[in-house]
Order: C-alpha cells, then structure tokens, then sequence
C-alpha cells in the first residue's frame, strides 16, 4: 500500500482522475437506481392452499390440514408450519430454515402433496406458491349507485387500459366477488338426453381448454405447438356440444342450458361514500420503479378515465404510494445534507480551511461514489439507506481529520515542502488509520447477517455505511494527499475565504484553549488524583443508566413502528353472525371516523375519506406471509385516510385513540383492532396456547382474553 500510495502522490493526474470516475460513475448509478419506501423484503415461506366448498372447518382441519401436516413436517429445511382451517378453505404457511433453496423446497412441498390420497373429492387442488408480498403503487376507487357486477365490468376496462401503459404490469381489481358463469340445465333435458350432470360436466370441460402441444424443432427454428379453446363467456359456452339428435344433428349447450354471465355468490363487498365500490390497484413488479408507476396511474387519472367511465360511476385517487416516498425521502435527503453542512462548519472551527474543504469534498465523493457500489449489489434508495447515509455523515471524516491534520502539522513543524509533508503524514498515519476503519467495518459487518425479515430491513443500513467507509479510506490514502500537496504557505489573497476563516478559527481555538487549560485540565488533574473516586462516580453514572431502562423511563422497542396516513379497523365477529349484522356494525365504524374528525380543527380536512369492504381485507399490502381463511361474511375491514403528515397538524395515533373511543365496545366482537403504522413488527405482546384436545383451545383462548381486558393499559386483544 505504501508504494500505490507514493505513486498517486507522484501522478498528477492519478488523484483528481479517481475522484473525477467517482463522482461521475455515481451520478450515471444514481439515475438508475430504484427508489422505495423501504427495502425489498423476499419472504423465507411457501404458501399451500387447498379450497374445499362447503365444508366446516373441523372437516376442513382432519381431512387438509392434518394430512399436509404430517407429510411435510418431516421435511429437511421447514422451520415452522402455520395453518388455518376455514369454512371452504385450508391455509397453510410454511416457514423455511435460512439458506435453503426456495424453488427447491417448492418442488418437495409439491411432491409431498401430490402424494397424499386421503384428501376429498369435493376438495379442489392445491396451490403450492412462494409466500411473495406485494409493493402498492398506487390504486383507485371506482364507485357509484351500481350493481357489482356493472361496477366490475368497468374496473376491467380500467384494468385494460393501464396494463397497456409502458411499464405497468400487474393491475388487480378487488371489492367484488370473481366472475362466474352460472349453466343450469333441468332435469327433464338431463333424463330426456340420457346423461347425469357429471357427464355434462366433463364434456364441458374437455372442450374449454388451453393445451400444450409440445414443440416441433428444425435447424433453423423452434416452434411451440399449444391449443387455445379455453371459453371465457356465457356466449363462447354455448357453442358446447354435447352430443347429437336423433336426426343427426348437433346439441348445443346454449340449446338446452340457461348461461347466465355474473359473479359468485360471496359476501365480498365494498363501500365508499355510501355508494357500492371496487378497487383497482396497481403493484411494483421486478425492476419496476414506484415513482414512474405512480406517476403513469396519476396521468391516467387526471386525463382519460372520465372519457373511459360513463355517467353515475365516479373514481378517485385513494392511494398514492410515491407522496410519501418523496416526502420521506426528501426529508432525509435535507437532513443529510444539514448533516454535511454542519460537519464542514465544525471542521473549519478547528482546521485550516482548505484542509476542511478537501476532506468535506472527500466526504462528498465518498457518498457520490457509493450509488456506483449500491447500484453492482442491487441496493435501493430508500428510508434506510439514507438513514445510513446520515449515519455515516460523522464517521467518514474522522480518518480524513486525521491524515489531513497530520500532513498539516508536518508541513508547519518540519517546514518542508507541502509535498514531502504529505508523503510523511499520510504514510506516519496510515497503519492506524486503516486500523481504525477496519474495526469500524466490523462493528457493522454482523448487521449483514442478520436473519429474517429485520436483518433484510437492518442490512442495507449497514451495507451503505461499509461502502462509505470504504470510500472514504481510499479518499484518504490515494486522493486527499495530492490536493493537500499543493498548499500554499503565504498569506491568504485579497479574495480568499481564508480571511475570513483563519481569524474565525484563531478566535474559536483560544477559547477552547482557555476552556483546555483551565475547567478540563482541573477536572482530568482531580480524576487522576481520585481515581477510586472517579471510578465510583463513573460506576454510579453506569447504574443510573440501567435503572432508566428498567423503570421504562427510557423504553426500549426492537422495531418501531412507522406511522402513515392511513388507520385500519380490523372487525371480526362470530361465526354465527349474519352479513346484515356486520354489515350494520361497519357503517358504525365508518360514521364514527367522521364523528372524530370534529375534534381535530388545525386542518380544514383532517379527514380524506372512509371505505370498508365486507369479506376480505384489501386495506394493507405488506411484506408478510399469513394464512387466508378467504371471504368470510363476518368480517369487515374499514379503511380511513387522514390528510398527508406534512400538513396536518396532529399524530395518526392520535386521531386512533379518539375514533377508538367515539366506537366503543362492538356486542360479540372477536377481534376490534385499530392500527395506523405504515410498518410494525407485530402486536408487542403474542400468545400462543396449545391444548392437548383441540377443542379445549377456544376456551383456554377466552379465559386468557377475558383477563387480559381486566388489566389497565391493554386493548385490541384479538386471536386466530
């Protein structure tokens, strides 16, 4: 390292050409690097789920649930098995040991489950998929005095229309049950054609399908062969043939069935402004970026959807995923900045200017350099990255102070050239320093290996701070040298900064000097002096600490919870209760939302608007794997968006408490939550309870919530 370092120091072109490729090579990366809220998070699970219509889910439990357990428990890489039984579905989640291939362990849970031939004949086939969770982008609501199914039809049109769009390529639509193509034929067609329904219905099925053909291949081309006849219409369906008369002529379906296009039969139900609601949402996919999806939905929004929607159905931008993003990074991106401001201000309280400015300008090639190494890791821009930006703000210019300081002093004691100096400071210090980043790597080097879904949000923190750092020592030994080579010993010129900056720092070094000789100096002479002393008082200090900490005067939390501009209200109530009674309970909660926004006055609208959907909950997209018991009438789900932080004047938490109290207690609810954290690690208290008997679980599970509601302090107790 010596020579390499003699070398740049002999080149003069060799410093300001690395510092030049960095800065350059970082502005061209930064361009390309996509930008998040948080950092992408690639779940360790694989989800099974196995639809069995109309069964109980004690049925559901002994004939799914039980049989896929006991294949794939033994498994070589499953950690931890998390099922649900449900009225007409099984949901399983399937966590995997760290390491292990997912694709691989994909394929065994397949084969695993393919195996088992207990399961029921009424129970459809089983879904085996990697646990992924979504990014939103964007979505918007369309609404209005409709039917369902006209309300979805114009969703797809929507859906059809953005998927066309460059870039966007997932679209869902959500708030109403899926199509279904309803075919009833009597049983006096049935007898009269000698067939029974199950004969119907596979000569239906053997002619709406999509069938692979194979591939035939030259030596010039490949050409794959594959049968497009699945029927999507009540209309394509009736060209179905089912046989033929006795004269010879064919029987269509549409001759003797009535085909009627609709949606199934499922409680699935979305409400907003009092007027029926469906949702189109737009995700992130791949390589996609946030802010060019948004961007591309809000221009749809703004200027063709009122010619796609006719007359009674309006829309509305619900959900905007890049304000936030650009708020938060934009107050980030200003804190960092302060940050560098106020490091290069410190350091020409106590350094030479032109020592100060060469290491600022190193801190700012240092950073700029690093969205070159970001970019070749695949690293995003997002809240945590830059918070390690700002966190390696007051790290990266100690080991510039240090060889910058030392060439300086070098020049000034020994009075040789300002070449020479630099050769003997930067190679005087440069064991230590490198000494000194090294360790400082390592304190961070463990957050990059940390497992699960925390070390995926704690690592990209790390990883930038190490690049930094990384940066800034090769700023250091290969290019802060050369520059510092070329100072000047005369006075400063009528123009020059130093006029300024030199009187500054003489007026601020003779303070601190008479602060050095006269307090610091009495208090470290008495420490020396008193050393049982000083070593009880320190020990004291040490035990105040902890009883900070234990008396939670200062609280500790593992994870803390990021709030959003979004509250969720999560109802669920007996199995026994009927969709009209949910129904009722969720229009008290959303009426009650606009009843609390009156106690808020510091903003015009502190309240955007309420929607709740009956059956499933479409409120959060978040980067999680939980089990799906499907659509259940009830549970109700009631979504309220509050006006954006930057401009409202009090705490989404805030706005909770008060729509908690105005709500109340709910008769019979199992589960009332109310949550308004953009990301939360989970309720900071879990349960689990496990009986021998498994219907002795219920009611353990009451008589432990049944307590817990007596204690002081402890609301939204929920179970599964």
């Amino acid at each position: 390292m010596k020579k390499l370092i003699e070398a740049c120091l002999e080149n003069r072109v060799a410093a300001n050409l690395f510092a030049a490729v960095l800065i350059i090579a970082g502005l061209i990366s930064v361009q390309t690097l996509n930008m998040r809220l948080f950092p992408e998070v690639v779940l360790n699970a694989i989800s099974i789920t196995v639809p069995y219509p109309g069964a109980t889910p004690t049925e559901v439990e002994t004939s799914i649930v039980k049989p896929i357990e006991e294949r794939i428990e033994g498994l070589e890489g499953v950690r931890k098995i998390t099922a649900l039984a449900a009225t007409g579905v099984a949901s399983l989640i399937i966590d995997l040991e760290e390491g292990v291939s997912i694709p691989e362990m994909m394929d065994d849970i397949q084969t695993e489950v393919n195996r088992i031939t207990v399961f029921p004949q009424r129970s459809e086939r089983p879904q085996v998929t990697h646990a992924e969770g979504l990014e939103l982008a964007a979505r918007l609501i369309l609404y209005g005095d409709e039917s369902q199914a006209t309300l979805k039809k114009w969703a797809d049109r929507v859906r059809s229309d953005l998927t066309d769009k460059p870039g966007i390529s997932r679209v869902d639509i959500s708030g109403a049950p899926e199509y279904l193509i309803d075919i009833s034929i009597s049983e006096e067609t049935q007898q009269s054609l000698g067939l029974s329904l199950v004969e119907i219905a596979g000569r239906i099925s053997s002619q709406s399908l999509d069938l692979s053909g194979g591939q035939i291949e030259n030596n010039h081309q490949k050409m794959l062969i594959r049968s497009t006849g699945e029927r999507r219409t009540g209309e394509e369906f009736k060209t179905i043939v089912l046989g033929a008369g006795k004269t010879g002529t064919p029987i269509y379906l549409g001759d003797i069935a009535d085909i009627n296009d609709g949606l199934a039969e499922s409680p699935v139900r979305a409400t907003y402004r009092g007027k029926t609601a469906t949702f189109v949402s737009v995700y992130r996919t791949g390589d996609e970026k946030l802010l060019d999806l948004a961007a591309e939905v809000r221009n749809y929004f703004n200027n063709e959807i009122q010619g796609v929607l006719p007359a009674g159905i309006e829309s509305e931008f619900w959900r905007d995923e890049s304000v936030m993003l650009e708020q938060r990074i934009s107050l980030l991106s200003k804190n960092a900045l302060l940050g560098l401001l106020l490091v290069s201000l410190l350091l020409m309280a106590f350094l030479d200017i032109r020592i100060a400015a060469w290491v600022a300008f190193g801190v700012t090639v240092s950073f700029v350099g690093a969205f070159t190494l970001m970019s070749v890791f695949g690293i995003t821009i997002n809240q945590l990255t830059l918070f390690g930006f700002i966190l390696a703000i007051g790290i990266v210019v100690d080991d510039a102070i240090v060889v910058g300081e030392n060439i300086h002093g070098t020049w000034r004691k020994l009075g040789v050239t300002p070449k020479v100096a630099a050769r003997i400071g930067v190679l005087r210090v440069s064991t230590p320093v490198l000494f000194s980043v090294t360790t400082t790597i390592m304190a961070f080097v463990p957050l990059l290996v940390l497992p699960g879904t925390f070390g995926q949000f704690l690592g990209p923190i790390a990883s930038v701070v190490i690049m930094v750092l990384v940066l800034s020592l090769f700023d250091s030994f290969f290019i802060l040298p050369r520059h510092l080579a070329h100072m000047r010993s005369e006075g400063p010129r009528w123009f020059s900064p130093r006029r300024i900056a030199d009187p500054f720092r003489n007026w601020f070094a003779s303070h601190l000097r008479r602060f050095t000789e006269g307090p610091l100096r009495k208090a470290i002479t008495f420490t020396a002096k008193n050393a049982f002393a000083s070593i009880m008082v320190a020990f004291g200090i040490f035990l105040a600490s902890l009883a900070l900490i234990t008396g939670g005067t200062v609280k500790f939390i593992f994870f803390p919870a990021v709030e959003g501009d979004y509250i969720t209200v999560d109802l669920e109530l007996s199995e026994a209760t009927s969709q009209e009674q949910t129904l009722i309970y969720a229009k008290k909660i959303a009426d009650a939302a606009a009843i609390a926004a009156q106690q808020f006055t510091s903003t015009s609208e502190p309240l955007k608007g309420v929607f709740w959907t009956l059956g499933v909950n479409i409120a959060l997209d978040d980067a999680s794997a939980k089990t799906s018991a499907g659509a259940s009438a009830n549970k109700a789900y009631i979504v309220a968006r509050l006006e954006e932080s930057s401009i409202r004047g009090f705490a989404a938490g805030a706005f909770l408490d008060v729509w908690r109290d105005t709500v109340g207690e709910i008769p019979g609810a199992q589960k009332l939550s109310y949550t308004a954290d953009l990301v939360s690690p989970g309720a900071p208290i879990q349960l689990e309870v496990s009986t021998r008997v498994s219907g002795d679980t219920k009611a353990a599970v009451a008589m432990v919530a049944a307590e817990l509601k007596t204690l002081p302090g402890v609301f939204d107790i929920r179970d599964d």
